[in-house]
Protein backbone atom coordinates (compact mmCIF):
# COMPACT_ATOMS: atom_id res chain seq x y z
CA UNK A 1 0.00 0.00 0.00
CA UNK A 2 2.75 2.48 0.95
CA UNK A 3 4.42 1.94 -2.45
CA UNK A 4 1.66 4.14 -3.94
CA UNK A 5 2.37 7.07 -1.61
CA UNK A 6 4.98 9.63 -2.78
CA UNK A 7 7.63 10.13 -0.10
CA UNK A 8 6.91 6.90 1.77
CA UNK A 9 9.44 4.14 1.17
CA UNK A 10 8.28 0.55 0.87
CA UNK A 11 11.60 -0.55 2.35
CA UNK A 12 11.04 1.75 5.33
CA UNK A 13 7.63 0.15 5.88
CA UNK A 14 9.22 -3.29 5.73
CA UNK A 15 11.72 -2.14 8.35
CA UNK A 16 8.90 -0.89 10.59
CA UNK A 17 7.25 -4.31 10.28
CA UNK A 18 10.52 -6.07 11.13
CA UNK A 19 10.91 -7.96 7.82
CA UNK A 20 13.33 -5.71 5.91
CA UNK A 21 16.52 -7.68 6.64
CA UNK A 22 14.79 -10.95 5.73
CA UNK A 23 13.54 -9.56 2.39
CA UNK A 24 17.02 -8.31 1.43
CA UNK A 25 18.53 -11.64 2.51
CA UNK A 26 16.07 -13.72 0.47
CA UNK A 27 16.19 -11.49 -2.63
CA UNK A 28 20.00 -11.41 -2.68
CA UNK A 29 20.10 -15.21 -2.44
CA UNK A 30 17.67 -15.51 -5.37
CA UNK A 31 19.95 -13.27 -7.45
CA UNK A 32 23.05 -15.25 -6.47
CA UNK A 33 21.47 -18.62 -7.28
CA UNK A 34 20.19 -17.35 -10.63
CA UNK A 35 23.73 -16.22 -11.49
CA UNK A 36 25.04 -19.66 -10.47
CA UNK A 37 22.10 -21.46 -12.19
CA UNK A 38 21.34 -23.32 -8.95
CA UNK A 39 17.57 -23.47 -9.44
CA UNK A 40 16.79 -25.92 -6.65
CA UNK A 41 18.57 -23.84 -4.03
CA UNK A 42 16.75 -20.75 -5.29
CA UNK A 43 13.25 -22.24 -4.87
CA UNK A 44 12.72 -21.83 -1.09
CA UNK A 45 13.88 -18.21 -1.22
CA UNK A 46 11.55 -17.48 -4.17
CA UNK A 47 8.65 -19.13 -2.32
CA UNK A 48 9.16 -16.74 0.60
CA UNK A 49 9.09 -13.69 -1.70
CA UNK A 50 6.04 -14.77 -3.74
CA UNK A 51 3.39 -13.81 -1.11
CA UNK A 52 5.21 -10.50 -0.68
CA UNK A 53 4.94 -9.67 -4.38
CA UNK A 54 1.29 -10.73 -4.45
CA UNK A 55 0.64 -8.47 -1.46
CA UNK A 56 2.38 -5.53 -3.15
CA UNK A 57 0.37 -6.04 -6.36
CA UNK A 58 -2.91 -6.27 -4.41
CA UNK A 59 -2.07 -3.15 -2.41
CA UNK A 60 -1.23 -1.21 -5.57
CA UNK A 61 -4.50 -2.19 -7.25
CA UNK A 62 -6.69 -1.44 -4.22
CA UNK A 63 -4.94 1.72 -3.01
CA UNK A 64 -4.13 3.40 -6.34
CA UNK A 65 -7.73 4.56 -6.83
CA UNK A 66 -7.91 6.01 -3.30
CA UNK A 67 -4.68 7.97 -3.77
CA UNK A 68 -5.91 9.23 -7.15
CA UNK A 69 -9.00 10.84 -5.63
CA UNK A 70 -7.17 12.15 -2.58
CA UNK A 71 -4.61 13.92 -4.78
CA UNK A 72 -7.37 15.17 -7.09
CA UNK A 73 -9.70 16.64 -4.45
CA UNK A 74 -7.50 17.17 -1.36
CA UNK A 75 -3.98 17.62 -2.77
CA UNK A 76 -2.53 19.78 0.01
CA UNK A 77 -3.95 17.71 2.86
CA UNK A 78 -2.73 14.51 1.17
CA UNK A 79 0.75 15.95 0.61
CA UNK A 80 0.99 16.97 4.27
CA UNK A 81 0.05 13.45 5.30
CA UNK A 82 2.91 12.21 3.12
CA UNK A 83 5.31 14.66 4.77
CA UNK A 84 4.21 13.49 8.22
CA UNK A 85 4.85 9.86 7.28
CA UNK A 86 8.34 10.78 6.06
CA UNK A 87 9.19 12.76 9.21
CA UNK A 88 7.83 10.04 11.47
CA UNK A 89 10.03 7.40 9.85
CA UNK A 90 13.29 9.36 10.36
CA UNK A 91 14.04 8.25 13.97
CA UNK A 92 13.67 4.60 12.98
CA UNK A 93 15.99 5.00 9.96
CA UNK A 94 18.59 6.81 12.10
CA UNK A 95 18.45 4.07 14.75
CA UNK A 96 18.50 1.12 12.32
CA UNK A 97 21.35 2.62 10.31
CA UNK A 98 23.46 3.45 13.39
CA UNK A 99 23.81 7.01 12.09
CA UNK A 100 24.34 8.35 15.61
CA UNK A 101 26.93 9.30 16.69
CA UNK A 102 27.63 11.26 13.52
CA UNK A 103 31.18 10.87 12.21
CA UNK A 104 33.02 12.72 9.44
CA UNK A 105 32.56 9.79 7.07
CA UNK A 106 28.82 9.56 7.74
CA UNK A 107 28.52 13.35 7.35
CA UNK A 108 30.18 13.18 3.93
CA UNK A 109 27.73 10.53 2.73
CA UNK A 110 24.82 12.53 4.17
CA UNK A 111 26.00 15.61 2.25
CA UNK A 112 26.35 13.57 -0.96
CA UNK A 113 22.78 12.27 -0.58
CA UNK A 114 21.50 15.78 0.18
CA UNK A 115 23.36 17.26 -2.80
CA UNK A 116 21.99 14.57 -5.11
CA UNK A 117 18.39 15.26 -4.06
CA UNK A 118 18.91 19.04 -4.33
CA UNK A 119 20.27 18.49 -7.85
CA UNK A 120 17.22 16.39 -8.75
CA UNK A 121 14.89 19.09 -7.38
CA UNK A 122 16.69 21.83 -9.33
CA UNK A 123 16.43 19.72 -12.49
CA UNK A 124 12.73 19.11 -11.79
CA UNK A 125 12.13 22.86 -11.30
CA UNK A 126 13.95 23.61 -14.56
CA UNK A 127 11.80 21.05 -16.41
CA UNK A 128 8.61 22.56 -15.00
CA UNK A 129 9.66 26.07 -16.04
CA UNK A 130 10.24 24.89 -19.61
CA UNK A 131 6.88 23.11 -19.79
CA UNK A 132 3.41 24.59 -19.20
CA UNK A 133 1.82 23.59 -15.89
CA UNK A 134 -0.45 20.57 -16.11
CA UNK A 135 -3.85 20.56 -14.44
CA UNK A 136 -4.42 17.72 -11.97
CA UNK A 137 -7.38 16.42 -13.99
CA UNK A 138 -5.30 16.43 -17.19
CA UNK A 139 -2.37 14.68 -15.46
CA UNK A 140 -4.55 11.62 -14.93
CA UNK A 141 -5.06 11.16 -18.69
CA UNK A 142 -3.41 8.00 -20.04
CA UNK A 143 -0.40 8.85 -22.27
CA UNK A 144 0.15 7.45 -25.74
CA UNK A 145 1.44 3.90 -25.20
CA UNK A 146 3.88 2.96 -27.97
CA UNK A 147 7.14 1.01 -28.10
CA UNK A 148 9.16 4.03 -27.02
CA UNK A 149 6.95 4.55 -23.97
CA UNK A 150 7.20 0.83 -23.07
CA UNK A 151 11.00 1.11 -22.98
CA UNK A 152 10.68 4.25 -20.88
CA UNK A 153 8.47 2.44 -18.37
CA UNK A 154 10.99 -0.42 -18.21
CA UNK A 155 13.85 1.95 -17.34
CA UNK A 156 11.64 3.89 -14.94
CA UNK A 157 10.86 0.58 -13.21
CA UNK A 158 14.60 -0.05 -12.84
CA UNK A 159 15.05 3.34 -11.16
CA UNK A 160 11.99 2.99 -8.93
CA UNK A 161 13.03 -0.45 -7.68
CA UNK A 162 15.84 1.06 -5.60
CA UNK A 163 13.11 2.28 -3.23
CA UNK A 164 12.11 -1.31 -2.49
CA UNK A 165 15.66 -2.18 -1.57
CA UNK A 166 16.94 0.95 0.20
CA UNK A 167 14.99 2.41 3.17
CA UNK A 168 14.10 6.08 2.97
CA UNK A 169 13.87 6.38 -0.81
CA UNK A 170 10.30 6.46 -2.10
CA UNK A 171 9.57 4.77 -5.41
CA UNK A 172 6.46 6.89 -5.90
CA UNK A 173 8.50 10.03 -5.21
CA UNK A 174 10.99 8.96 -7.89
CA UNK A 175 8.03 8.52 -10.27
CA UNK A 176 6.80 11.98 -9.28
CA UNK A 177 10.22 13.55 -9.95
CA UNK A 178 10.45 11.79 -13.32
CA UNK A 179 6.95 12.99 -14.24
CA UNK A 180 5.48 9.50 -14.55
CA UNK A 181 3.59 9.12 -11.26
CA UNK A 182 0.14 10.28 -12.39
CA UNK A 183 0.42 8.50 -15.74
CA UNK A 184 1.32 5.14 -14.20
CA UNK A 185 -1.50 5.60 -11.70
CA UNK A 186 -3.95 6.37 -14.54
CA UNK A 187 -2.82 3.32 -16.56
CA UNK A 188 -3.19 1.04 -13.53
CA UNK A 189 -6.66 2.36 -12.64
CA UNK A 190 -7.88 2.17 -16.23
CA UNK A 191 -6.63 -1.42 -16.65
CA UNK A 192 -8.34 -2.51 -13.42
CA UNK A 193 -11.60 -0.78 -14.45
CA UNK A 194 -11.61 -2.62 -17.77
CA UNK A 195 -10.68 -5.91 -16.13
CA UNK A 196 -13.64 -5.61 -13.74
CA UNK A 197 -15.85 -5.22 -16.80
CA UNK A 198 -14.23 -8.39 -18.26
CA UNK A 199 -12.49 -6.41 -20.97
CA UNK A 200 -8.73 -6.74 -21.38
CA UNK A 201 -6.86 -3.62 -22.48
CA UNK A 202 -3.69 -5.15 -23.91
CA UNK A 203 -1.81 -1.87 -24.45
CA UNK A 204 -2.23 -0.98 -20.78
CA UNK A 205 -1.35 -4.54 -19.78
CA UNK A 206 1.91 -4.38 -21.77
CA UNK A 207 2.70 -0.98 -20.23
CA UNK A 208 2.24 -2.33 -16.70
CA UNK A 209 4.21 -5.46 -17.61
CA UNK A 210 7.16 -3.39 -18.89
CA UNK A 211 7.14 -1.39 -15.67
CA UNK A 212 6.85 -4.55 -13.52
CA UNK A 213 9.70 -6.33 -15.35
CA UNK A 214 12.00 -3.35 -14.81
CA UNK A 215 10.89 -3.21 -11.18
CA UNK A 216 11.58 -6.92 -10.65
CA UNK A 217 15.00 -6.95 -12.29
CA UNK A 218 16.00 -3.83 -10.39
CA UNK A 219 14.74 -5.16 -7.06
CA UNK A 220 16.83 -8.33 -7.16
CA UNK A 221 19.87 -6.49 -8.52
CA UNK A 222 19.73 -3.71 -5.91
CA UNK A 223 18.99 -6.19 -3.10
CA UNK A 224 22.10 -8.18 -4.04
CA UNK A 225 24.22 -5.01 -4.17
CA UNK A 226 22.82 -3.57 -0.92
CA UNK A 227 23.31 -6.86 0.94
CA UNK A 228 27.00 -6.65 0.06
CA UNK A 229 27.28 -2.95 0.93
CA UNK A 230 25.50 -3.45 4.27
CA UNK A 231 28.31 -5.68 5.50
CA UNK A 232 31.04 -3.00 5.41
CA UNK A 233 29.27 0.27 4.57
CA UNK A 234 25.81 0.00 6.16
CA UNK A 235 26.13 3.18 8.24
CA UNK A 236 27.35 5.21 5.28
CA UNK A 237 24.54 3.82 3.10
CA UNK A 238 21.86 4.89 5.57
CA UNK A 239 23.52 8.30 6.01
CA UNK A 240 23.34 8.75 2.22
CA UNK A 241 19.66 7.70 2.25
CA UNK A 242 18.91 10.14 5.09
CA UNK A 243 20.20 13.04 3.00
CA UNK A 244 17.92 12.01 0.16
CA UNK A 245 14.91 11.72 2.45
CA UNK A 246 15.22 15.07 4.22
CA UNK A 247 15.41 17.11 1.03
CA UNK A 248 12.73 15.05 -0.75
CA UNK A 249 10.24 16.75 1.61
CA UNK A 250 10.67 19.93 -0.47
CA UNK A 251 9.00 18.19 -3.41
CA UNK A 252 6.10 16.82 -1.38
CA UNK A 253 5.44 19.95 0.73
CA UNK A 254 2.05 21.57 -0.16
CA UNK A 255 1.85 24.91 -1.93
CA UNK A 256 -0.81 26.53 0.29
CA UNK A 257 -0.18 28.17 3.72
CA UNK A 258 -0.69 25.83 6.66
CA UNK A 259 -3.96 25.87 8.59
CA UNK A 260 -4.83 24.30 11.94
CA UNK A 261 -6.26 21.29 10.09
CA UNK A 262 -3.02 20.92 8.10
CA UNK A 263 -0.93 20.91 11.29
CA UNK A 264 -3.24 18.31 12.85
CA UNK A 265 -2.90 16.08 9.76
CA UNK A 266 0.88 16.47 9.93
CA UNK A 267 1.02 15.45 13.60
CA UNK A 268 -1.31 12.45 13.18
CA UNK A 269 0.49 11.11 10.09
CA UNK A 270 3.91 11.56 11.73
CA UNK A 271 2.76 9.55 14.75
CA UNK A 272 1.88 6.48 12.63
CA UNK A 273 5.50 5.38 11.83
CA UNK A 274 6.52 6.20 15.40
CA UNK A 275 3.78 3.97 16.80
CA UNK A 276 4.67 1.17 14.37
CA UNK A 277 8.34 1.40 15.35
CA UNK A 278 7.41 1.28 19.05
CA UNK A 279 5.20 -1.76 18.41
CA UNK A 280 8.01 -3.51 16.53
CA UNK A 281 10.32 -3.07 19.53
CA UNK A 282 7.83 -4.52 22.02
Amino acid sequence: MTDVIPGVSGATTAMLLGIYDRIIHEASHVTQYIKDKQWKKMSPHAVFLLPLFLGIATGLILFARIIKYLLLWWPNETRLAFVGLILGSLPMIIAHGNIRPLTVKKSIYFIIGSALMIGILIWDTHMQQNNPPVDMTVSHIIPLINMRYLFRLFYVGLLVSVATALPGISGSLILLLLGDYYHVLAILNSWVDNLIQLHMQWTEFFALTAFAVGLGIGLFSYAFLISKLMVKHGEELFSFALGLILFSIIKVWPTEPLTTLHILILIISASIPLLLAQKAKS
